[in-house]
C-alpha cells in the first residue's frame, strides 16, 4: 500500500466487536440484493441505536425514495437541497462500498509493518486513497489484518504542515492518550486518540506543533 499513514498503539481486542460499519454493510448488500425492505428495516435498527449516524440517514431516505423510482445513486434528494450538503456523504458511501468490495487479502501487507516489536499488540495503517484505516494484530512478530473501518480525511487533503490547515498529516505516528466522550465535542463521536504529531522528523520540516486527533465516529 502507498501513501499511508501508520499509527502505532496499544488497544483492547473488545474495541473490534460489531460495530456501526459492519451493520451499514449489511444494509448495502441488502441493496445490492434488491431486498429493499429488508435494507430498510436493518437502517432503522442502525439508526434507532446510532442516532447521529449522517450516512445512515441518507441511506434510509433513498430507500424511501425507491418506492417512487428506481435507485439511481446514494443522495437522491430533491433537486433545491444545496449539492455540498450532500456530496461528502455519497463520497463516504461509496468509499464504504468500494471497501467493502476489495478487503485486502492476508498475505498483502504494508512495507511499513512487514515486523512487530513483541510489546506491539496492534498497528494501525491508513490508505488515504481509500479512506481506509486497517488494524494488524501481532501475530508472534507477524502483522496479521484483524479488522479495517471507513475514515475521513482532512477537508484539504493529505501533508499537514500547520494548526489549521485542515490536512491529515502523514507519517509514522503513536497514540499518547485515550481521550473519552465526555471531554470532546459531537464532532469526535464516542472518543479520540490524539498522537505525538509533530515528531521529530516533523519538527526537522519546519512542521507546526499541535498534535493531531483521530475521532472515534462511526
Amino acid at each position: 500500500m502507498r501513501g499511508l499513514l501508520a499509527v502505532f498503539f496499544l488497544i483492547s481486542s473488545a474495541a473490534f466487536a460489531a460495530t456501526p460499519e459492519d451493520r451499514l454493510s449489511t444494509v448495502f448488500q441488502s441493496i445490492e440484493a434488491n431486498r429493499l425492505d429488508e435494507a430498510l428495516q436493518r437502517v432503522d435498527a442502525l439508526i434507532r441505536e446510532y442516532p447521529n449516524f449522517r450516512l445512515a440517514h441518507l441511506v434510509r431516505g433513498d430507500l424511501l425514495l425507491a418506492r417512487a423510482k428506481p435507485l439511481e445513486t446514494f443522495g437522491n434528494v430533491a433537486k433545491t437541497v444545496p449539492t455540498e450538503k450532500i456530496d461528502g456523504l455519497r463520497e463516504e458511501a461509496l468509499a464504504r462500498l468500494r471497501a467493502a468490495r476489495s478487503r485486502p487479502g492476508e498475505d498483502r501487507l504494508p512495507r511499513y509493518v512487514l515486523q512487530l516489536h513483541p510489546e506491539q499488540k496492534h498497528v494501525l495503517v491508513v490508505d488515504s486513497r481509500s479512506s481506509r484505516l486497517y488494524v494488524f494484530g501481532n501475530d508472534k512478530g507477524m502483522p496479521r489484518l484483524v479488522a479495517d473501518y471507513y475514515v475521513t480525511l482532512g477537508k484539504n487533503g493529505m501533508e499537514k504542515t500547520r494548526e489549521g490547515d485542515q490536512k491529515t498529516p502523514v507519517g509514522v505516528y503513536h497514540v499518547t492518550a485515550n481521550l473519552p466522550r465526555k471531554k470532546l465535542t459531537d464532532f469526535y463521536g464516542s472518543g479520540a486518540f490524539p498522537i505525538n504529531y509533530p515528531n521529530e522528523w516533523d519538527r526537522r520540516q519546519g512542521r507546526s506543533k499541535y498534535g493531531a486527533k483521530s475521532p472515534g465516529k462511526a
